[in-house]
């Protein structure tokens, strides 16, 4: 073998680990807080869910705090996800980092990390097994004004509850 193909044959066995480490990536996931989860003591469904700002609403402020709640006798699911997603302007979605807060025994809300930005199509995404509401809404407001990031945090303090997407374990609230 001479040396020029010395040099292919370690070319291809680059390419071909690469392949693979990016299959085994694709399969495993990337990492990160992807998904905020909520088990629930109910056996209810998505049904009977209100969301907050409704679906179709426009004007929606950029520092909105979008919610989920079930109200009289309508029960969540025992388990169920909740994100906030924008549109890009090629038209792919992506999601918001949002952090969740539960405000009462069937109420959660989803609090983004930073001012959505004007002007943009948003859906808050509601799945559990066999279902999926999506609830759309447009913002408008002053424009968001990017700044620097701010210096580097320990772990403890970047760990802040923001995420991607929530999943939900409900438990109810000590009365």
């Amino acid at each position: 073998m001479h040396r020029g193909q010395t040099w292919m044959w370690i070319w291809i066995w680059i390419m071909m680990l690469g392949m693979w480490l990016a299959i085994l990536a694709a399969l495993a996931g990337c990492g990160g807080a992807t998904s905020h989860q909520i088990i629930t003591d109910y056996k209810g469904s998505l049904q009977g869910m209100v969301v907050a700002p409704p679906n179709g609403a426009r004007d929606v402020d950029t520092r909105v705090k979008p919610r989920i709640a079930w109200r009289g006798d309508a029960q969540p699911p025992a388990v169920f996800s909740v994100s906030l997603k924008y549109q890009r302007q090629g038209g792919d979605f992506d999601p918001v980092r949002t952090r969740l807060e539960r405000l009462g025994e069937k109420e959660w809300q989803l609090v983004p990390t930073f001012p959505l930005s004007s002007g943009t199509l948003h859906a808050i995404v509601v799945t559990a097994p066999n279902e999926r509401v999506e609830s759309w809404f447009i913002t408008e407001g002053d424009p968001v004004h990017f700044r620097s990031a701010p210096p580097e945090e320990s772990a403890a303090e970047a760990d802040d509850g923001a995420a991607f997407e929530h999943t939900i374990y409900y438990h109810p609230l000590p009365k």
